[in-house]
């Protein structure tokens, strides 16, 4: 996502001094943060898309760069971080903001803060390729990275981005860490699927959830980054991202729109589905082993499904018609997509098997009325 993002014109997360959206998880971490007691270590959750890592980085630097914070009087605290600003003020826009021109924001951005170390999934040196998971290797360096006494700043800081994609022994290797934190050490923790994280490692983090972008915001951002988009896109966008600005972002990068029309068509026609127009649409989907377009159809089809769900269990109670098959199909589905990224399975076949198991369905449903 972060090359699409790129070539968009969006910064990475390390390289973004904005964040919209998400004043409240702000608020509530400088409110922590200006007690002096403030908690070792944060899970930053919430659905991908919604500026977890770009606001991860965001504490990293402002605590990095608020050493003076660090006083005995709670109070004093507290009255530097809010009464230097209007109430009223979206702490998104103002409170954490440092400009790319801050020294500190620079040593983030450039890797080279003493007291600032990321930890993200690394390149193999056999395949030099980057690795799918983050490795016991790369935790194993956070715990001599914070036994150290901080250079620069009156904090150390780990991001880990993200912690779902730590293997089981780096994981463990973690959980030493947040059970044993030194003084003065803050980590974050980002993650997409927290539950996905052994509970001890929940237990030993400050949860903070991020929420979904409202409407009017990601409708701001998405004019931003691709003024040209017609509000018949927009639209779909909206509807298809649920509150995501990454993931509206890909659908722009990654011919989503056409994917999703292309899609929409076939899945309007299941009666008498084109087979051809679904070579095609497989085709345009795996070509060049796009795992984005394949994501995509992926995200098209779930909202689809879940839509069609919906209209069906209206209709049911109407008529009392039983919608179950429509439920299994969409378990099915989903167990296909799950086992495509699982065991390898053929992209173009998954693809051509899920509109095969719909239109089976939608086929089934056309007789019964007949």
């Amino acid at each position: 996502m972060a090359e699409a993002l790129e070539l968009l014109g969006v910064p990475t997360p390390r390289l973004n001094p904005d964040l919209k959206g998400q004043a409240e998880a702000e608020r509530e971490f400088l409110q922590e943060f200006g007690t002096g007691q403030m908690h070792h270590a944060w899970l930053i959750s919430g659905p991908r898309g919604v500026g977890k890592a770009t606001f991860a980085y965001r504490v990293a630097r402002y605590v990095l760069a608020h050493k003076s914070l660090i006083q005995e009087d709670p109070a004093q605290k507290l009255d530097f971080v809010y009464n230097s600003h209007s109430e009223n003020s979206d702490a998104s826009d103002v409170t954490m903001c440092l400009e790319h021109q801050h020294p500190v924001f620079r040593r983030v951005a450039s890797g080279t803060h003493a007291d600032f170390l990321s930890i993200e999934r690394g390149v193999d040196e056999k395949t030099k390729v980057v690795r799918k998971e983050i490795i016991v290797e790369d935790v194993r360096a956070i715990r001599s990275f914070l036994n150290k006494t901080p250079v620069e700043a009156g904090w150390r800081v780990v991001l880990i981005d993200a912690a779902d994609e730590m293997t089981t022994s780096a994981e463990n290797a973690l959980l030493k860490v947040l059970e044993e934190p030194p003084r003065r050490a803050l980590l974050l923790l980002v993650s997409h699927n927290p539950n996905s994280l052994l509970a001890t490692s929940r237990s030993r983090c400050r949860q903070l959830c991020l929420k979904p972008l409202d409407t009017s915001i990601l409708t701001t951002i998405i004019r931003g980054y691709a003024p040209k988009t017609n509000d018949e896109d927009l639209k779909i966008l909206l509807a298809l991202s649920n509150g995501s600005l990454g993931l509206a972002l890909r659908l722009l990068e990654h011919d989503g729109l056409e994917i999703y029309r292309s899609t929409n068509t076939l899945l309007s026609n299941l009666i008498d589905l084109n087979i051809l127009d679904l070579y095609n649409l497989s085709d345009k989907i795996t070509k060049d082993n796009n795992h984005d377009s394949f994501l995509i159809f992926r995200l098209i089809l779930n909202y689809w499904l879940t839509e069609t769900v919906k209209s069906k269990a209206v209709l049911g109670a109407r008529y009392e018609l039983d919608i179950t098959k429509w439920i299994d199909v969409r378990e099915e589905v989903n167990n296909l997509f799950n086992k495509a990224e699982s065991v390898n399975l053929d992209p173009k076949q998954v693809v051509l098997n899920v509109f095969f198991a719909i239109a089976a369905v939608e086929q089934d449903d056309f007789r019964g009325v007949q």
